[in-house]
């Protein structure tokens, strides 16, 4: 297993990007396991479908970010998860998002978290954690 991020603080300040390349390291030294920062430039949709087909464990959650459209990303995912659910959401996606997402989640069950009820910044009217159990 390893550890990575896409790249640090794309919308963020300096201080953002220390802090996630300290969890970062933070994370994979306490598992024992390798940490890794890909080139912005070998990022985008197929690289995410690559990455999730190459990944063998299973897990309680995935957490991502937009990537692509949330019908892909179920496909990509599905096979990802423990049968055994531990906690107080059954195992499933977490994804960030913004903007409209009706379409884009028309026939799928989720939750919707909205980000400006934890945070008043302008920034996250519209942001969203959307949580889909499997």
């Amino acid at each position: 297993m390893t550890f990575s991020m896409n790249h640090f603080g794309n919308n963020g300040s300096l201080g953002n990007q220390m802090f996630q390349y300290a969890f970062l390291k933070s994370m994979s030294v306490k598992h024992s396991v390798p940490f890794c920062i890909p080139p912005n430039e070998i990022f985008g949709k197929y690289y995410y479908q690559k990455l999730f087909s190459n990944i063998d464990e299973c897990f309680d959650f995935v957490v991502c970010r937009a990537v692509t459209n949330m019908t892909e990303f179920k496909e990509w995912v599905q096979e990802k998860f423990n049968n055994e659910h531990k906690n107080t959401l059954n195992n499933g996606i977490l994804y960030l998002k913004g903007g409209d997402l009706s379409d884009e989640l028309r026939n799928i069950s989720y939750a919707q978290y909205d980000i400006s009820d934890f945070f008043g910044e302008q920034f996250f009217e519209t942001k969203k954690v959307i949580y889909i159990g499997f």
